[in-house]
């Protein structure tokens, strides 16, 4: 079987998860590189298989997450409103 991934911008900020899940590829290869067990993965993530839980170290090493700057949604916008204050000006009573 393939390890079948699913990358979408609305399904955990467009991490790499599981098909069909909202389970990160990469955190369970994480989770695996730390030291704990399938069984217990499986009892964590019952959507997983065995299978999956085993190929993700290598999908995470083939793919390492390429994290840049996110667009903030109001990057392109105006600014609501712009202007400066003397320090003197403000009461700070």
């Amino acid at each position: 079987m393939n390890l079948q991934v699913t990358i979408d911008p609305e399904i955990m900020g467009g991490d790499p998860v599981f098909r069909g899940t909202r389970v990160p590829v990469h955190m369970i290869a994480d989770i695996l590189a730390q030291g704990e067990t399938i069984e217990v993965l499986l009892e964590s993530y019952p959507s997983l298989t065995a299978e999956m839980i085993g190929q993700a170290p290598a999908y995470a090493a083939a793919h390492p997450l390429q994290r840049g700057p996110r667009k903030q949604p109001w990057h392109d916008r105006p600014p609501i409103s712009t202007g400066r204050l003397k320090l003197s000006d403000i009461n700070m009573e």
